[in-house]
């Protein structure tokens, strides 16, 4: 009996491999090692899944995290009660907690980074979430009198190792040497050094809650999308997107009883006309609105595939709904890898 081929694959080799930077005989041997040898499909995978999360590592968006790292979870619904009580003097900060729907977002692993800052816009505060801010946005909210919350890790603050549990603090002032928190898992203002509350707040990619009783000039930030690239499917989506974008404003401005007229005004509005006889500036501003939406969705770790256009779970590969087999590694295909 014929003793089964032995393939001699790299790490490197299967590296240069998923880059796309293999010569010709090189992929071939590699796709041959894919089909027939097991141990080279999972050392492929797992590259594979390497690769992604490196990719992925401090490009996306943490929304969907929770702020948990004092008792009960609650370091957040803690943060914004110390704002209430020594900022705005609120003397119901009780109903406050039971009284605003934190049912409705408040959950037992924690507040969800989008939702912090909900009590504080129930007592009447201005309230504004950002990513991606800087130790200057801090020195200058504060020179206002604004009240910020921040999201750290909790074990960087502390330890200086990270250990992947947000926390929300109280920012009460910082240097370039010092930065003073109210921290609820110690129910005190603790000082810590600059530069080790910087690398904690940076695994939060710098989220910051603002509240104020003025009212903010509103400057607009939205989250920066320059680096999400959309493939050529969602492309085509944008089109359609942006086309129904345009059929969901004109039937909501058909029923205030508003219709088409030469100049906009409270009855009319010259845009009142189907999508393909928009000027092409208009069908630009449904299709950014559209293209913004699909990037943000990827940001926040969402993925949008075409039904029928799915991924190998075993290697990454691209396979469609037809296929038993992948072409890629040789795994056969079951029914619940397309969902």
């Amino acid at each position: 009996m014929e003793s089964p081929k032995v393939y001699f694959i790299s790490d490197e080799l299967l590296r240069k491999y998923i880059h796309g930077e293999t010569s010709v005989p090189q992929t071939l041997y590699v796709a041959e090692a894919l089909q027939a040898d097991a141990d080279v499909r999972e050392r492929h995978l797992s590259l594979l899944r390497e690769e992604e999360l490196a990719d992925r590592r401090g490009k996306e968006i943490p929304l969907e995290r929770m702020a948990a790292a004092s008792e009960d979870n609650l370091c957040d619904i803690q943060c914004e009660a110390f704002i209430l009580q020594h900022f705005v003097q609120s003397e119901e900060v009780g109903r406050s907690l039971t009284e605003t729907g934190t049912n409705t977002w408040l959950k037992e692993q924690g507040t969800p980074l989008h939702n912090m800052g909900r009590i504080l816009e129930a007592n009447g505060m201005t309230v504004t979430r950002r990513y991606d801010c800087t130790k200057e946005d801090l020195e200058q909210a504060l020179a206002r009198r604004t009240r910020l919350i921040a999201v750290v890790d909790n074990g960087m603050l502390r330890t200086g190792e990270a250990d992947g549990v947000f926390h929300a603090v109280v920012c009460m002032g910082v240097n370039d040497y010092l930065v003073k928190l109210y921290d609820p898992a110690e129910d005190a203002t603790i000082e810590y050094p600059t530069a080790e509350f910087l690398a904690a707040w940076a695994c939060s990619r710098h989220y910051l809650v603002s509240a104020t009783t003025d009212r903010l000039v509103y400057d607009p930030h939205p989250m920066d999308l320059s680096d999400v690239e959309l493939d050529e499917d969602l492309l085509e989506l944008t089109e359609i997107i942006a086309e129904n974008t345009h059929e969901v404003w004109g039937l909501a401005r058909k029923e205030e009883g508003i219709v088409w007229g030469p100049v906009n005004d409270a009855t009319h509005n010259k845009d009142i006309v189907p999508y393909c006889d928009l000027p092409e500036s208009e069908k630009e501003y449904d299709r950014n609105t559209a293209m913004m939406a699909l990037k943000l969705a990827k940001k926040l770790g969402f993925r949008v595939s075409r039904y029928g256009k799915e991924t190998c779970r075993h290697c990454g590969s691209s396979i469609s709904v037809d296929m038993r087999f992948c072409p890629q590694c040789g795994k056969k295909l079951e029914w619940e890898d397309f969902f």
